[in-house]
């Protein structure tokens, strides 16, 4: 952790490696989904991360993560050979729901109104590489890279006894696979896909 500019630059970057032995996973067997032993796996990255502040009404966190994750070895019955739908589950195969590299940026401007109360602006921007939803590792169920947009914009009276606020979620409208599973043997490949574009309005209130 490091801090610069007079404090209006702060750093903290993280390396990081961990092993994981007889891990359990959700495989399809047939077509029930089934918990089994699946061997070892090791996680390994490198996690960055800013807070960068040019007044004291903006700042701007950023963050940067770039991970490798693989099954170091596979029980014999949790190996999945590669197919024509599926990538499999072998020895150095990536493990699900890990993101190769992910970047999020979020900048937020607080304003001092005449009445002294407040308006928050707020931005918020990911973007994840892709990666698998199922153990199997199933082509149709992948998810594929996202850039999903947030923002809001929230007042808050004076005295801070109540705030409204307005915004909207995935703004860029992505849909993607967030979870699914393959039966392969029931001729079926099901998955739910992620929410759309949505806005909101919401009002609180401090007793």
């Amino acid at each position: 952790k490091s801090t610069f500019f007079d404090r209006r630059l702060q750093l903290n970057a993280a390396a990081f490696t961990s092993d994981y032995e007889g891990i359990q996973l959700n495989f399809q067997q047939g077509v029930s989904p089934t918990i089994q032993n699946a061997g070892n796996a090791r996680i390994k990255g490198i996690e960055v991360e800013a807070v960068i502040a040019p007044t004291p009404e903006f700042t701007i966190n950023a963050s940067v993560g770039v991970m490798d994750a693989y099954y170091t070895d596979v029980l014999v019955p949790a190996q999945v050979p590669a197919n024509p739908l599926q990538a499999g589950v072998f020895p150095d195969a990536d493990l699900p729901k890990t993101p190769d590299f992910k970047f999020n940026i979020s900048p937020r401007y607080e304003m001092t109104l005449g009445n002294n109360g407040t308006l928050v602006a707020l931005v918020d921007y990911t973007h994840t590489s892709s990666m698998w939803n199922d153990t199997e590792r199933t082509y149709l169920l992948q998810r594929p890279k996202t850039d999903i947009l947030n923002a809001s914009l929230t007042y808050r009276e004076p005295n801070g006894r109540w705030n409204v606020t307005v915004g909207g979620t995935n703004l860029t409208d992505e849909r993607y696979l967030t979870t699914g599973q393959a039966q392969i043997a029931g001729g079926q490949i099901y998955g739910t896909y992620s929410r759309p574009a949505e806005w909101y309005a919401r009002l609180g209130v401090e007793f």
